[in-house]
């Protein structure tokens, strides 16, 4: 079977919502209609398939408010719903389409099921989807210790579905709630999706409002995510001198790599020095991580004051590229990769910043479900522009014929 593009799949489901949007009957006669429409085509081409696929998505958008299904109903018909992927040859994982069983995932999980042992279980068994069968024999952690680890591994979808559970389960624990809530605006931040990460920052800013010891990681969330809607680095920038020595060493190794990602022209001059190193017990990962982060700012930092010779300095960013996926955090490895794409794009070195591109599109659409190919928002112009330059800059290059 032929691979179906993007387009193609968007197309299919354009024509179920126009069909829902015109019925003319209640909500229930709808959600009737529905059904019997799922019961009676079959499932034997592929557009046929997908259509069954979003015609679920939109059975379980009605039941949100109708509540008229069972249990053992919506089991069916996420069954369904992934016979109509696997028909389609759609893996959870491997397919360039895969992001297809996080959108059924994610739809299933805004669902609170009877008892937070069947919804934890169900929601339990879809990660497990995503990451293997032999995942289902493996202990069950909570879904903010499963989310986390997720993250960590980059499976950042895998991370929203864990994390759907925590987010209608709210713990009592304050810090609980921190990291919970936290992961999640950090994960709403590669989604491409405006209006969702200002409502969970507003959400985390309502509930740790009155918490001293967490103003000022909040006002440093709030400048990333100003910088992420508006391309702006000031306040960031302003952000990070003043409290360089009360944030967490990883939030301002983050944070410059932000800046470096940015039109800010010498982002490093005024946050040069050692970032004091906070006395609190600390994970190994937490501390091989904050390791990572500082190597990748001194790197840029070397890139910028270096005065290697510019073929050096980009087999230095091979080398540091081979290990980008094996950093244990997805927001850092994009904006880690966009900064070098900036510098590159500074430097005129537009065909090997145009070969980086591509490689940030993949990770960009991959975190943000297909959505967007970029993910920080940050090098739209650069992303654009690029490979027109580069086949300008190869045809220029050439001797002429004549």
């Amino acid at each position: 079977m032929k691979k179906m593009s993007g387009d193609f799949i968007r197309t299919v489901e354009q024509k179920t919502e126009a069909m829902c949007n015109a019925f003319a009957g209640t909500r229930v006669e709808l959600l009737q209609v529905l059904l019997a429409s799922l019961a009676a085509k079959p499932i034997d081409t592929a557009p046929a398939a997908l259509e069954a696929f979003f015609v679920v998505l939109r059975i379980m958008d009605l039941d949100i408010s109708l509540q008229a299904l069972k249990e053992r109903d919506k089991q069916q018909l996420r069954e369904t719903a992934e016979r109509c992927l696997l028909f389609c040859q759609i893996q959870p994982v491997s397919s360039q389409n895969s992001w297809l069983y996080s959108k059924l995932h994610l739809k299933f999980a805004e669902h609170r099921l009877q008892g937070g042992s069947h919804w934890e279980s169900l929601v339990h068994t879809m990660i497990a989807d995503h990451m293997g069968r032999d995942a289902r024999d493996c202990v069950e952690l909570s879904p903010l210790l499963r989310g986390t680890q997720s993250w960590r591994l980059g499976h950042v979808r895998v991370a929203q579905v864990a994390l759907a559970v925590y987010d209608q389960i709210m713990p009592e624990a304050l810090e609980e709630q921190w990291l919970g809530q936290r992961l999640l605006l950090r994960i709403q931040r590669l989604s491409g999706d405006s209006a969702l990460l200002q409502a969970r920052l507003q959400l985390l800013q309502s509930i740790f409002q009155e918490d001293p010891d967490k103003a000022r990681l909040l006002e440093y969330e709030e400048t990333v995510t100003h910088m992420r809607l508006t391309g702006d680095p000031k306040n960031l920038m302003l952000c990070l001198k003043r409290l360089k020595n009360k944030l967490e060493p990883l939030d301002v190794f983050l944070g410059q790599l932000w800046l470096f990602a940015s039109k800010q022209r010498e982002p490093w001059k005024d946050l040069t020095g050692t970032v004091r190193q906070k006395a609190k017990e600390k994970t190994e990962e937490l501390y091989l991580l904050e390791s990572q982060a500082s190597r990748l700012v001194q790197f840029m930092e070397q890139l910028y004051n270096s005065d290697l010779a510019m073929l050096h300095k980009i087999e230095r960013i091979g080398r540091h590229l081979k290990d980008l996926h094996e950093l244990a955090d997805p927001e850092l490895a994009l904006v880690f990769l966009a900064a070098v794409i900036r510098w590159l794009y500074r430097c005129r070195q537009n065909q090997f910043a145009s070969i980086l591109t591509d490689e940030y599109r993949a990770l960009s659409l991959r975190y943000s479900d297909g959505h967007t190919e970029d993910g920080l928002g940050l090098i739209n112009e650069i992303a654009n522009a690029l490979p027109a330059i580069g086949i300008q800059a190869l045809a220029g290059s050439r001797p002429s014929s004549e």
